[in-house]
C-alpha cells in the first residue's frame, strides 16, 4: 500500500493533504477508492482532475484495463500492486 496523504478531521478546519499526482497515477491504473477515500479525493479536487483527463481523452490506461471511452472495466484486467 502507498500512503497518498493525510486527513485530520479534528482540526479547525479539518486538515487534508493529498499527493494528487500519485492519486491520479493509481486512478489511471484502475484503482477503485473506497467511498470514504473517494469523498476525500473529491474534496482535494483529484476526482475532478481525473474526470477532466478522461473527458479530454488524456487519461492513460495501461494494458487496456479500462475502456477508454466508456470508463467500464474489461474482462482480464491486470492486477497492479505497489511495493
Amino acid at each position: 500500500l502507498e500512503s497518498l496523504g493525510t486527513y485530520d478531521p479534528h482540526g479547525e478546519p479539518p486538515a487534508l493533504s493529498v499527493q494528487a499526482e500519485r492519486a491520479l497515477h493509481w486512478l489511471q491504473l484502475g484503482a477503485e477508492p473506497t467511498d470514504s477515500a473517494r469523498q476525500l479525493l473529491r474534496r482535494a479536487g483529484v476526482m475532478r482532475q481525473f474526470a477532466e483527463l478522461r473527458a479530454a481523452g488524456k487519461a492513460q490506461y495501461p494494458w487496456g484495463c479500462l475502456g477508454h471511452s466508456t470508463g467500464k472495466r474489461e474482462e482480464g484486467r491486470r492486477s497492479v500492486s505497489s511495493e
